[in-house]
């Protein structure tokens, strides 16, 4: 790895402490990643390489669109509370479109009803 990449902070598997008692890593601010956890989703990913694009096509694309709508990158508010808020809002507009779109407006009035 090059020393521009541990200056921006990426680091390799070098760069840790392997502690085989715990079967885990130990990173230079002295945290263990668990690597077993990191075992089991690269097994799985290897078994499913498509796996992560398919992710990505699937949950990226309504928070791309969420960030077209309200035409910002960023959110507004500050403080989480606020920040959390904001997104839930975003999120159910997003959701409510969706439907509208898919099902339609008589369809939503009939699930309303229930």
């Amino acid at each position: 790895m090059t020393s521009s990449a541990k200056a921006e902070g990426r680091f390799g598997k070098e760069d840790f402490v392997y502690l085989a008692e715990e079967n885990v890593y130990r990173c230079l601010a002295a945290e263990k990643p668990h690597e077993d956890l990191l075992e089991a989703v690269q097994k799985r990913l290897d078994e499913n390489p498509h796996a992560l694009r398919t992710r990505r096509e699937t949950s990226e694309h309504p928070f791309g669109t969420i960030k077209v709508r309200i035409g910002v990158t960023h959110f507004p508010m500050k403080t989480l509370p606020k920040v959390v808020t904001e997104m839930a809002l975003c999120v159910v507009a997003y959701n409510l479109t969706r439907v509208l779109n898919i099902a339609g407006v008589p369809a939503l009035l009939e699930a309303i009803k229930g």
